[in-house]
C-alpha cells in the first residue's frame, strides 16, 4: 500500500496540486489566527489565551500558538473536540478567547449570545477526499458501490 502523506518537507515534490491548495490554504489560516492571536495579546497581556479548535485542525493551530507564544511572551492553553462537543461546551458556558468551529455552529453560538457577534473571520473552506489501495475500489467509489469483502 503506497499511500502518500502531505507534510511541510515533501508537500512541493510529492504531493498533488490539490493537496499543495490544501495546505497554501492552512498555511493562510494560520497567518490568519497569528494575526488574530497578536491583536489579543494587547488586551490579554500576562494571561494565557485560551483557544478551543476542531481535532481537524491541530497542526495549523499548534503551529500557530507557538509563533504567538514567542511573539508575545504570553501561553496558549488549547483544548480539542469535535466540532459538535465545542459548540456543546460554548454553549454550556465554557469560556474561550478564541473558537475555532464551523460557520454553522459559530452562528448558532452568536445567536445564543455566547460569542460577540460580528467577531466571526472565515479564513479557510475545507473537504473532504477519500483515498483508496488500488483500481478496482477507485471504480467502485465513482459508480457509488462497495467493494466486495467490505462491509
Amino acid at each position: 500500500m503506497n499511500y502518500r502523506i502531505c507534510t511541510p518537507s515533501n508537500i512541493i515534490r510529492n504531493c498533488s496540486p490539490a493537496m499543495r491548495r490544501i495546505y497554501d490554504s492552512a498555511s493562510r489560516s494560520a497567518m490568519v489566527l497569528a494575526v488574530f492571536a497578536y491583536l489579543f495579546s494587547g488586551t490579554v497581556a500576562a494571561i494565557d489565551l485560551r483557544v478551543v479548535a476542531p481535532n481537524a485542525v491541530r497542526e495549523v493551530v499548534s503551529e500557530t500558538a507557538a509563533r504567538y507564544e514567542r511573539v508575545s511572551g504570553n501561553r496558549t492553553v488549547l483544548t480539542w473536540g469535535g466540532s459538535e462537543a465545542i459548540a456543546k461546551r460554548v454553549a454550556d458556558g465554557d469560556v474561550f478567547d478564541i473558537v475555532v468551529n464551523t460557520p454553522q455552529n459559530l452562528e448558532a453560538l452568536v445567536k445564543a449570545g455566547k460569542i460577540t457577534a460580528g467577531s466571526r473571520v472565515d479564513f479557510t473552506k475545507s473537504g473532504i477526499g477519500v483515498a483508496v489501495r488500488g483500481p478496482t475500489e477507485a471504480r467502485c467509489i465513482k459508480r457509488g458501490r462497495t467493494p466486495e469483502g467490505v462491509a
